[in-house]
């Protein structure tokens, strides 16, 4: 997914760094996004969840515990 070009949310201040958003569904259940700021030395293994709902307690989740995560190419 990082290889997409994604959505480029631009800070309001010089202090903070963009990021490419990219939609995504989490869990099956949960439309959010994916961010990834573009920070020089960011994990490439690293990945973002943005959500209007506490994710965890939406699907019942352990910490630790894997969740699926769709992407939307288009």
């Amino acid at each position: 997914v990082k290889a997409w070009p994604g959505r480029i949310i631009e800070p309001l201040e010089a202090s903070f760094c963009d990021a490419a958003c990219y939609p995504a569904l989490i869990g099956g259940q949960v439309r959010g996004a994916a961010i990834v700021p573009h920070v020089p030395g960011y994990p490439a293994n690293k990945l973002e969840l943005l959500a209007p709902v506490h994710v965890t307690a939406e699907l019942g989740l352990n910490l630790g515990q894997e969740v699926a995560i769709e992407f939307d190419a288009a």
